[in-house]
């Protein structure tokens, strides 16, 4: 017997004091609701289609890659529901098994989030003014971030043992969830300090601004702050959770879910671009084919060119 097989027959016996409801309760209930936001996601995905056929190709491919990587999560998500009610019903100690749906579930969940940590990062990057340092120093964040959750899925698959992956390899958790909470965050911040020094940058110039212009920004403010703090504080209670009940699986519940807001955030500011188009009166045509967060600094130089 190995010294890592030693280790994982001696905390084993902690598994015993649990019971159904405190090991699975949250986690069924936070599938039900991963489950949900996946169909609100599809609905949006719809949404998206039918509204901007005249999108780019690469675009729609985007929309349609990040569509399919959530329904592939909801897949592993009840592919571990399965396992949990169904083959391994009423016995508590397969909290500890790691089978491939939770691979599967970190794999897919990574990526959902680099990709949509990606697109805000060019929506920056052209707020900024392309600024590359900002994007550069961002994306170095991100792909830390995918680096750590890609050492996270290959541990689980060789160990196939969650109570000693935990043991061994905490700190790739400990360090990877407030790294994603920090992009998360850090991405908004610069978000919300760009758009509000274009405003006063523009009337620090003398533009007038139409009133319309004036509702684009501060409506992409209100969804900025609203969509970061979201997932934001999705990963400070998984990480809460980690920490305050690491004989449970409440974490990975509250993780089932996270994805399915970093996916919404993407089609929300996509989809939120037809109602900003009836706002900007005779601005509609430069809402059409670029994500909001890039529409604004091209809008406004219109407006200046055409004073």
């Amino acid at each position: 017997m190995d010294c890592s097989q030693g280790l994982c027959n001696s905390l084993a016996p902690e598994m015993e004091n649990l019971s159904i409801p405190t090991a699975f309760g949250v986690l069924l209930f936070c599938s039900i609701l991963a489950s949900f936001l996946s169909g609100i996601n599809s609905l949006q995905t719809i949404v998206y289609y039918r509204i901007y056929p005249e999108d780019r190709k690469s675009l729609k491919a985007l929309v349609a890659a990040m569509c399919l990587c959530d329904l592939i999560h909801t897949g592993f998500v009840w592919a571990g529901m399965w396992f949990y009610f169904i083959q391994a019903f009423g016995d508590v100690r397969s909290t500890n098994a790691v089978g491939i749906f939770l691979p599967g579930v970190t794999l897919s969940a990574s990526i959902s989030m680099a990709v949509v940590h990606c697109f805000h990062i060019r929506g920056i990057f052209h707020l900024s003014g392309r600024n590359y340092w900002i994007a550069a120093s961002l994306s170095l964040l991100v792909a830390c971030r995918l680096g750590g959750s890609a050492a996270v899925t290959t541990e689980l698959i060789r160990l196939r043992d969650f109570l000693l992956f935990k043991n061994l390899f905490d700190a790739l958790v400990t360090i990877g969830l407030p790294l994603a909470s920090a992009v998360d965050l850090l991405i908004m911040t610069l978000k919300l300090v760009l758009l509000h020094k274009g405003r006063r940058q523009i009337a620090g110039e003398g533009v007038a601004i139409r009133r319309g212009t004036k509702n684009v920004i501060d409506e992409l403010i209100i969804y900025t702050l609203e969509a970061g703090s979201l997932t934001a504080f999705g990963i400070v209670l998984c990480t809460i959770l980690w920490f305050a009940t690491p004989k449970s699986l409440n974490f990975l519940g509250i993780f089932f879910v996270i994805p399915k807001l970093y996916v919404n955030s993407l089609m929300g500011s996509l989809n939120i671009r037809h109602r900003l188009r009836s706002m900007t009166d005779n601005h509609t045509a430069e809402f059409t084919t670029i994500p909001p967060l890039s529409m604004v600094p091209e809008s406004l130089n219109s407006s200046r060119k055409s004073n």
